[in-house]
Order: C-alpha cells, then structure tokens, then sequence
C-alpha cells in the first residue's frame, strides 16, 4: 500500500519499521488499518493523528463495505440495462420480422394485381376484338 511517510520519519516508534521511498510515497510494513477520505489513501494510526489529523476517516471495513454495496448497485444497474438491451434487440427483430413478412406479403400482392391486370388486358383485347368482329359483320 502507498501513503504518506512524513509522519512515519517523525514519529521514532516507526524508525525501527522497514520503509522504502518511492517519490514522495512509500511502503510501510505496518498495516494501515483506517482510509482518508480527505486524500483518497490508507493510512496507519500514527498517520491520523500526524499527516491527517483534521481529515475525515473510515475504517477500512467501513470502505470495503460501502465498496461492495456500491458494486452490487453497478451491478444492478448493468444486469437492469442488459435486461432493457435484450428487450430491444428482440422487438427489433420481431420489427424486422414483420417488415420482412410484409414485404413478402406486398410482393405477392404485386404479382397477383400484374397477373390480375394482364388478365384483364388480354380480356379487354379480346372483347375488343369481338366488338369488332361483330360490328363489321
């Protein structure tokens, strides 16, 4: 874990505790038992009451769970919008579906009025011829 090691060189009950600095960080053997909220980082008890003494602090059971159940929120709310996506995917194909369906349908439909209406062309030719043929006899 990376926190702060100022209050640690301080403090002498630290000297004795192994830390490596690492810019202006460094890693502590010491377990940091509490999480400022203030700068966002674990902290030890000799932290709290030096480096960050006026900021707000949690025990880190408190942040697991707060954590957990803001996780088990997200999860929710991705298991809820996976649940309206599926929704959505199926009323899109049924609309493909029907579209499909209906384009067969018009297509159809298309053939049967050109065969209708060559059907009646060819009558009106023929009654038309037969008119004729009456007429001029």
């Amino acid at each position: 874990m990376f926190f702060s090691i100022s209050s640690h060189i301080e403090a002498f009950e630290t000297f004795s505790s192994a830390i490596q600095e690492v810019d202006e960080t460094a890693i502590v053997t010491k377990s940091p038992s509490l999480f400022c909220v203030a700068c966002d980082i674990l902290i030890c008890q000799d932290c709290l009451f030096t480096d960050h003494h006026h900021h707000k602090y949690k025990f880190i059971h408190e942040i697991a769970e707060e954590t957990k159940n803001m996780i088990r929120g997200l999860l929710s709310e991705v298991r809820l919008t996976d649940i309206i996506i599926t929704k959505g995917r199926q009323r899109v194909l049924q609309a493909t579906e029907l579209h499909y369906d209906t384009q067969k349908e018009l297509k159809n439909k298309k053939y049967s009025c050109e065969k209708l209406s060559n059907m009646i062309s060819f009558r009106l030719f023929t009654f038309h011829k037969s008119c004729r043929e009456y007429i001029l006899t």
